[in-house]
Order: C-alpha cells, then structure tokens, then sequence
C-alpha cells in the first residue's frame, strides 16, 4: 500500500526494459481496450514497453487505492484524458508520459497534474516544429543560445508546455505558441505559469525534473507555487507477475 498526503506529489520512474520478456500474466490485468493497443505494435520492444507501463500503472495505482491491478479502472474525459473511475478514490489524479524505454507516473491527491519527458535529440530540426509551439519570444530565446545549446533549450520548453497542457487537461488542444512558459535553462524550483483558457487564465506551477541523462523533464500542476506540496521521487523496481 502507498499513501499519499493531500497537496504531495509522488514521481515515479519506470525502467520499461525491466523485463526482456513480457509474461503472459501481465495481459490478465490489462482491459480489451489496452490489449487491442498492444497488438497494434509492430515491434516486440515497443509492444513489451506498452504492456510494461500499463501493468506499472495498475499497480502503482492499485497501491494507493489498496486494489489489486486488475481491478483499476479507468474512464476518460472529454478531452481524451484518462482518469480513475473506480468510486472513493479521494480525488486521487495521476499523469504520465514515456520515451526512450522510461516512463514516468506522477500521482498528486487533491490537484490535477501533468509531466511529460522527452528523449534529446542532438541534431533534432527544432525550427521546422518551433512555430506550432513555441511563441515568437520563445524562439527568439533559443536564436540567441550557442548552436550546441539550442536543441536541448528546445526540449526544455516544449517538456514544460506538454506537461502545462496535460495539467490543464487540454493535452496539445491547448494554444501551444499561446502558452508562455520560462525559458530558462533549468527550473530547479517551482516557477509560476498561467495557462489561458476559454474561460479565463489558470494559474500554474511547473518544475524542470532532473530524472534521467540524455532526456528532459518537467512536472506541472494547477496551482499557485505555494500549493505544491511535497515531491517524493521513487523508482519502481519490479513488475508483479
């Protein structure tokens, strides 16, 4: 069982590789519509990394929610956004985002949250993507970096708007250009962001996370700085099977 106090956030960090072969066990714990995703996979690595971080998921869930990970459900939102539906959940919300063979899972009680991870890429062609998310300000920020800083400047700041987004419950429905977002090279606090809605601006707090070498990562949360309670790191070292 875990527990999680109102206002914490905890961060877990899923090895996707764990296993070099996928047990046939983890398949009785995910539903139809998470199978029927897996045998869209071209690639056993790809699939065994899907059918990893689902079963990761149940049980980490299943944790705090003292369920076994068979029995998490989920429902979705208008936006697609997946969230618990099992009934006395006690506004638990989670988030998750995976690259490279690493997954993260955040789960905060009492606040919705985002994060998204992103593995870097030297040489990646930032400007032919730059005007579908970043704003003129924000480009003209990476123009001035040195040419070997630009690409990882680049993933800074789109980490930190996915992860904004995903709080928010928009994902890449939100204005990405629109979302101003710091561009510093590293956020090792809490820095304040406000995301702008139909219905008006949404205070936020982002954070850089420092999770892994050759990746960037942020976390975001709706809030103000002074609500972001705790963040517990903790990695997740074995898949039950």
């Amino acid at each position: 069982m875990y527990f999680i106090r109102e206002g914490d956030i905890d961060l877990w960090r899923v090895d996707l590789d764990l296993l070099e072969h996928t047990p046939a066990s983890l398949r009785a714990r995910l539903s139809p519509e998470e199978l029927i995703h897996a045998s869209s996979f071209r690639h056993d690595r790809d699939k065994g990394r899907f059918l990893t971080h689902k079963s990761a998921l149940r049980e980490i869930l299943g944790g705090y929610l003292g369920l076994e990970p068979e029995d998490v459900r989920f429902v979705r939102d208008r936006w697609g956004k997946p969230n618990v539906a099992n009934p006395d959940t006690d506004a638990l919300e989670f988030n998750t985002s995976h690259s490279g063979g690493i997954s993260l899972i955040v789960v905060r009680r009492g606040g919705k949250v985002g994060v998204d991870i992103e593995k870097v890429i030297p040489d990646f062609p930032w400007r032919e993507v730059a005007p579908k998310a970043l704003n003129e300000s924000e480009i003209r920020a990476l123009e001035l970096l040195p040419a070997e800083q630009k690409s990882d400047a680049f993933y800074a700041i789109w980490t930190r708007k996915e992860a904004l987004a995903k709080a928010v419950g928009l994902g890449l429905r939100l204005d990405l250009p629109a979302l101003q977002v710091p561009t510093d090279a590293r956020l090792t606090d809490w820095s304040l962001s406000r995301a702008r809605l139909q219905h008006g601006e949404v205070d936020c707090a982002l954070v850089d996370l420092e999770c892994c070498v050759g990746f960037r990562a942020a976390l975001a949360l709706v809030g103000s700085t002074a609500e972001a309670g705790n963040l517990i790191c903790r990695a997740f070292a074995q898949v039950r099977y």
